[in-house]
């Protein structure tokens, strides 16, 4: 009982050790496994093993303001319909306000829109939203802002 009890331990570790060396060889095709915060890099092998192509992804941009300040940017994954922009973390915003506020583990921050489109208008590109809408299916997304 005692030598099964063991080798059903030892069995675990080495598929534990297994699975998580395939995970950051997947990662690294992308990105340095000590880049960004856990949820980016998980969020990024997940659509990884979704079939989402490594030159695809584009991790942790860094985008010069012209007060030649920087912005950054989590993730960018090009798709045939266009850019998509994933910020991890906790955005809040309505539909009208020019600012989202991020809320991150040492505070709040507030990003300003870079364009304010006008509300009817998102609403009327229901494309955009169904393909935002599989990305964010497919990568299991709670939330997707468009």
């Amino acid at each position: 009982m005692e030598y099964l009890l063991l080798s059903l331990i030892i069995a675990v570790a080495i598929v534990s050790y297994l699975s998580h060396r395939r995970d950051m060889k997947l990662l690294c095709s992308v990105s340095s496994p000590t880049r960004g915060t856990k949820a980016e890099r998980k969020l990024i092998i997940k659509m990884l093993k979704k079939g989402v192509h490594p030159k695809a992804i584009f991790h942790d941009l860094y985008l010069k303001r012209k007060s030649g300040s920087y912005s950054q940017i989590d993730l960018v994954v090009a798709t045939p319909q266009g850019l998509v922009v994933i910020e991890v973390g906790w955005l809040f915003r309505s539909e009208r306000q020019r600012y989202w506020t991020q809320i991150l583990n040492y505070g709040k921050e507030k990003y300003r829109l870079v364009l304010q489109p006008d509300y009817a208008e998102c609403r009327s590109h229901k494309s955009i939203e169904r393909t935002v809408d599989t990305v964010c299916s497919a990568l299991h997304l709670q939330h997707c802002v468009v």
